[in-house]
């Protein structure tokens, strides 16, 4: 690794800790700096902004997803067992990612909650979505899903993703106080499943991306997180005064 790559990397671990313990909106860049011992230079020859540094840890999950599919997947040759890694990998609650998890759930309800969550399943959708078309047309060929138009994998790759929005949604209701059943992760997992297996005419209980339990308890515990160091933004500025005051910053 080159010394700039190091640089950057170092950076971004940085900031995820930094994120994590302390809040997104309570770090600022000076934060990153100061433990890293860096100038600003050296910063925003990397990134433009706090943002871009959030977008950027998003990226490295998706990538980090892909790997450990690509290597589990590995170890197997039946596309429905490859089909449930890859929906496993893909899925946004992992115990390997709780950081980031925790860490959208302060901010999914903000305009750069949104923008981050579209960079994160934009990179998951890069990485994975042709290896799940790749995975359901031999399923079809082998006659073990039916596929009747084209454009089927598209459709439920493209559910499969909202669904997952909708878990990370039950943690930041979590996060919020609201009082969520413990049903709700069971429920969207369900969904999942039952969208995929009646969609592709698939073998009823032959889609598995979660343990409900696990994923209900994971969240809980993210969202606890997120709780404990969620800040209220501040008021916006008096007409005149110039000082920032974004979460961007």
């Amino acid at each position: 690794m080159i010394k700039g790559d190091m640089r950057k990397a170092a950076l971004l671990k940085t900031a995820e800790e930094l994120f994590f313990t302390r809040g997104y909106a309570a770090t600022t860049i000076n934060d990153i700096l100061e433990n890293q011992h860096c100038s600003k230079g050296s910063f925003y020859h990397h990134f433009e902004s706090k943002l871009d540094v959030l977008t950027a840890l998003c990226r490295a999950d998706a990538e980090r997803a892909y790997e450990r599919y690509a290597r589990d997947a590995a170890e197997t040759e039946d596309p429905l067992d490859k089909l449930n890694l890859l929906l496993s990998a893909s899925f946004p609650v992992q115990e390997a990612e709780k950081n980031l998890c925790a860490l959208l759930m302060q901010l999914i309800a903000t305009p750069e909650g949104e923008q981050v969550l579209s960079v994160l399943f934009g990179e998951l959708r890069l990485r994975f979505f042709d290896d799940f078309c790749a995975l359901t047309d031999e399923l079809a060929r082998q006659e073990r899903a039916f596929l009747p138009i084209p454009g089927i994998p598209t459709l439920v790759f493209g559910a499969y993703q909202t669904e997952c929005r909708q878990m990370l949604k039950i943690g930041a209701d979590m996060a919020q106080g609201k009082d969520v059943p413990p049903q709700e992760a069971a429920d969207s997992l369900r969904a999942i499943r039952y969208l995929m297996e009646r969609t592709m005419d698939l073998p009823f209980g032959t889609i598995h991306v979660a343990d409900a339990a696990r994923a209900d308890s994971l969240l809980r515990a993210c969202a606890a997180h997120a709780r404990s160091v969620q800040k209220e933004l501040p008021t916006a500025p008096a007409v005149g005064d110039h000082r920032q005051m974004s979460m961007l910053q």
